[in-house]
């Protein structure tokens, strides 16, 4: 397995991991929690490296502080020891922890380590701002837009060449405007039936969005261009209430209606 399939595969592995965590809101709360020990899976890219304070801040939809101590050991991809990280590093660390999740419209975890025995450099990730050159990898709060690969910051509500509307609407549609969108994989708790909406995670930014759905959004499965299966509102819930299989990523096409919400007018899923 090549390096840059290592790194996807991480990096798929972290956000499912971490995604389950989104929606529980009975955890979500501003106290920092029990202390715990770190384990491989906790992954990150380096963002911010305040050298005074020997501490590397980092993000992979959370935001986690690494103080540096005197006894923490730091190694490159090979094993070495090496002494400092730089902007990019792609790490995984091993110490002790705490997490706390404020509630906003989801949980916005942090984590602070208190206590860092050992950070290895496991590859490298393209910033914000660079080209992502083949080979590479944006880093995991990132994401290549645009014929250049230019990794941004997609989803932080402000539109920059090369984002457009194709391949970042969150950022770049305006109200009104159609639009078509990816989203993870959805559970049964995100289902208000209710009020009539869908709460989802965008994908790749890992934003919170709303669909609004009514009599005549269409719910459906396809292979290619043919319609397998169509389904009510109702139906697709209980479709997803039962889901037992791979997790799926769904397409919604809808009509921008203001931040993050969207008129759905089609919800569907590929089979392969």
């Amino acid at each position: 397995m090549s390096t840059e399939e290592q790194l996807q595969n991480d990096l798929s592995l972290f956000q499912r991991m971490f995604s389950s965590f989104r929606f529980l809101n009975n955890v979500c709360n501003q106290e920092w929690g029990n202390l715990v020990e770190g384990v491989s899976a906790w992954k990150s890219a380096v963002t911010r490296i305040a050298s005074s304070a020997k501490i590397i801040e980092s993000e992979s939809g959370y935001k986690v502080t690494v103080p540096l101590f005197p006894e923490t050991t730091i190694k490159d991809k090979n094993g070495d020891i090496i002494s400092s990280l730089k902007i990019g590093d792609y790490i995984s660390i091993d110490g002790l922890y705490r997490m706390r999740g404020k509630f906003s419209n989801d949980c916005d975890w942090e984590v602070q380590f208190e206590k860092v025995s050992e950070i290895n450099v496991i590859g490298k990730c393209t910033t914000e701002g660079k080209e992502n050159i083949p080979g590479t990898i944006c880093c995991p709060w990132l994401v290549s837009v645009g014929e250049e690969r230019y990794c941004t910051r997609c989803g932080d509500g402000i539109c920059k060449s090369p984002e457009s509307k194709e391949n970042c609407p969150l950022d770049c549609a305006q109200i009104g405007d159609e639009i078509l969108i990816t989203i993870k994989q959805l559970q049964k708790d995100d289902f208000v039936l209710e009020d009539d909406f869908i709460r989802a995670k965008e994908n790749p930014t890992n934003l919170s969005i709303m669909v609004l759905v009514g009599d005549e959004t269409k719910f459906y499965s396809r292979s290619g261009t043919k319609i397998l299966n169509e389904y009510s509102f109702l139906e697709f819930y209980d479709l997803i209430k039962k889901w037992s299989g791979p997790s799926w990523f769904f397409k919604v096409k809808g009509v921008l209606q203001g931040e993050n919400k969207i008129k759905g007018e089609e919800v569907y899923y590929y089979v392969q």
